[in-house]
Formats: C-alpha cells, structure tokens, sequence
C-alpha cells in the first residue's frame, strides 16, 4: 500500500496505522521527515483527515508508527475517556498513544483515576523527537465545578534526564509546570521535552499533581510513572562512501540533531582534536575527512557508519571552535530512537574528552537545546567549502591526520 506521496508503506507500519484507526487507511502515512511539498495531515482522531498550517503544529502531534513511519494526531483530539466507578464517560473518547522502545515497536494505551474520589484523572505516553523524550500528559477535570492551580510536579533521575521546556510554554518555577485552573469536564495538555544524559536500560520519570478543589482545600494526583528505556545502537562500517554521498545523507536523512559544549578557558585546539579523534576511536566509525582552517581556528571532523541491526545510514560530525569555545557533536539518522540513544552515549564520552583535555571539570559545560526547532541544527560549516577531491576554497584545507577505523564496535547498552 502507498501514502499520498507514492511511497511504499510496509506491511508492519500498515498493520500499525490500522490499530490506530487512521483516516483513509496509509494515505496520511510518512516517512519521518519526508512529506514531499505540503504539510502532512492528521489522520488519527476526528471525523476527516486535516492537513496542518505548520510542521511545528504537525511534530507536536506526531504519533510513531514504528521503523521510521509516523502518522498525525488530529489537534482538537485531546480529551480523555475517564469512567467514574458506575458512571458514564464525562467527556470524549479518546487515548494518547504511548510508543515504547522495546525493540518492537508495540502502541499501548492506559486510562488512570488517580485522584482522591475522581475528581482528577491523568493520562500519559512519550515518543522520541529530534533527540529527546517527549512527554505528554492530559489533565481532565472529571467534575462539575472549576479545580485551581493546578501544577505538575516531575520526579526523575537528573544523571540521566535533563528537564528541558514544555509545549505549551506553561511557566515553570521550582522544577513545576503551571497549568493554572480547569474548568468543569475540560482538559489541558502539556508536553515536556526531557534530554537523555546517557544510555539506560530503563528510567522512570513520576509525576505529582496538585490543585485545589471547589472548596480550595489542596488535593494531589500521582500519575502512573512512566519507563523509559534509551538503548545506543550497536554501529558497523563495514560499508564504503565517498563525500558526494555524505553530503546527500546530510540533506535528506530525516531525524537530526547536536549536543553542544561550551568551555570557559582557552585551550589548545590541536590538542582538543587529537584526543576527541582517540575518542571516536572506541566506536565503529569510518573517518572521512578533518577540516580545518589556516589558523588552526576551527576543526571539522566527519564519520560514518551503519546501524547494525537495521542498517541505517548515521552521519557524525565534531566540530571545534576556538571563537565560540564551543565543541559540536551532530548526528543525523533515519530513525529518531537511534538518533536519541547515540547522542546520549557519545555525548557522554565526548564531554569527559573534553574535561580531560581542559583539565577542569568546572570549565566545561553543556548547552541544552531549549528551543526545539530547526533553526537549532548545526548545518555543515567547512565541508561546504570543499570538492569531492579535496580542493576546498578560501582559508579550509583538509587536515593531514589520519586515524584508522576501530575494531571496536560499541556496546548495546
């Protein structure tokens, strides 16, 4: 079967978009990142398919279908069906999608009365984006009267997660989301972007409702924690490629993303290079080239390889900047939990090369990516002033270092 766009939809992703009962079966179907000339439309929920105004409205309701497919929420679907214990629903039927990393690609759905008599119900599920978990939680007001100040409370492991923003921007004080008051039988929606710190082979992140009911005495609801599970993908490069193909990966590959460190000394660039080109040495990547400029400014080095279980292409870059006193590590894949476990595992490796280097550890430190857009994506800065055959332009010539591709092929953790 085809989506709109033409394009193949395997049977496993097919099976998937009719569990979740999309609108005109695979036609609102994508590749991740793949949506040709138009914006995708949501086709789970509501009564017709709708295409969206913005791909930032369109990520924010992304629903993973597995091996790199995803399908849209329609927006307006965002109440939860709650059953009071003998009663009918009180408002919409309808569940949040909760996609887990298990390796199987399996969508399970769960409805929680949490709250003393019911007067507040909770529901959860989380996918990975660009790099991140993303968290989504609906509140519902299961009573007839308004409930206030509502505020979320998250409870995670900070050496492995770090809280980054909500959707909407709800303002948060003292680690808790501000949600404000619910009227009777509504619903408000949060998504809160946490950044894995590492691998891990399961982290739990809790959450603490409170408000106050019609009378305004404090009440508080526990949401059903939520596991996650971050694996790094086990890489081979075994594969050749040329520079001419890098760059293409680099443009059409869909999911991509950096983790960015920021040093507070000078320090020797040469140096820098050199132990995070050892570094890389511990994974099974092909080096492809180092760049650099005429005044040992600014390094550029570039790897590939493959996933080794479902072979997709990986590009790594680490770029080094003695200007900004900033080291990048970009990655860019076909497949977002891939992307989200590779970051954490040589993020982690790349930052201690870093202490070491520069001797301190309070001298290094990590630039989170709060604002999640596509304006954040490092784009390739001295590879675009090169050839194929090395003949680059202006003050960029290759480096002459040269390191030989590891034997060691890196852990699945």
């Amino acid at each position: 079967m085809q989506n709109e766009l033409g394009m193949d939809v395997p049977h496993a992703v097919v099976k998937r978009a009719k569990d979740k009962e999309c609108i005109q079966g695979v036609k609102y179907v994508y590749k991740d990142g793949v949506y040709g000339d138009k914006f995708p439309a949501a086709s789970i929920g509501g009564k017709k398919a709708t295409r969206f105004g913005s791909i930032d409205r369109a990520d924010a309701n992304k629903v993973s279908l597995g091996s790199g497919w995803v399908a849209f929420m329609s927006p307006s679907y965002a109440d939860v069906t709650v059953t009071n214990s003998g009663s009918k629903p009180e408002s919409k039927k309808n569940t949040f999608s909760n996609v887990k990393s298990d390796g199987n690609d399996k969508s399970t759905t769960r409805n929680i009365n949490s709250a003393p008599n019911f007067l507040l119900s909770i529901k959860r599920g989380y996918d990975f984006f660009r790099g991140f978990i993303r968290l989504k939680v609906s509140v519902t007001n299961n009573t007839s009267l308004v409930l206030t100040d509502v505020e979320l409370d998250f409870h995670y492991d900070e050496k492995n997660l770090h809280l980054g923003r909500s959707e909407p921007d709800y303002d948060l004080k003292k680690e808790r989301f501000h949600l404000g008051n619910i009227h009777a039988n509504m619903s408000k929606s949060i998504a809160v972007y946490f950044e894995p710190m590492m691998c891990s082979k399961g982290t739990v992140i809790d959450c603490i409702v409170t408000y106050k009911d019609a009378t305004g005495h404090l009440q508080t609801a526990k949401m059903e924690p939520e596991r996650i599970e971050v694996t790094c993908p086990i890489l081979k490069s075994d594969h050749g490629i040329n520079i001419a193909r890098l760059c293409q990966l680099i443009e059409t590959l869909p999911c991509k993303d950096s983790r960015i460190y920021g040093i507070r000394s000078d320090y020797d660039a040469l140096g820098l290079k050199n132990s995070l080109l050892s570094t890389m040495q511990n994974y099974d990547l092909r080096h492809l080239r180092t760049l650099r400029t005429n005044d040992d400014g600014q390094y550029e080095m570039w790897f590939y390889s493959r996933t080794k279980v479902k072979t997709n292409d990986i590009v790594l870059r680490l770029s080094i900047s003695s200007k900004e006193r900033t080291v990048e590590l970009f990655a860019a894949t076909a497949d977002a939990q891939s992307l989200t476990g590779l970051l954490a595992d040589m993020g982690r490796e790349v930052y201690k090369a870093i202490e070491k280097e520069i001797k301190g550890k309070e001298l290094v430190y990590q630039v989170f990516n709060v604002n999640i857009t596509d304006s954040i994506i490092q784009r390739s800065n001295l590879l675009s002033f090169c050839d194929m055959h090395d003949n680059c332009e202006g003050d960029v010539v290759v480096d002459n270092s040269v390191v030989h591709r590891s034997k060691i092929a890196s852990i699945d953790r």
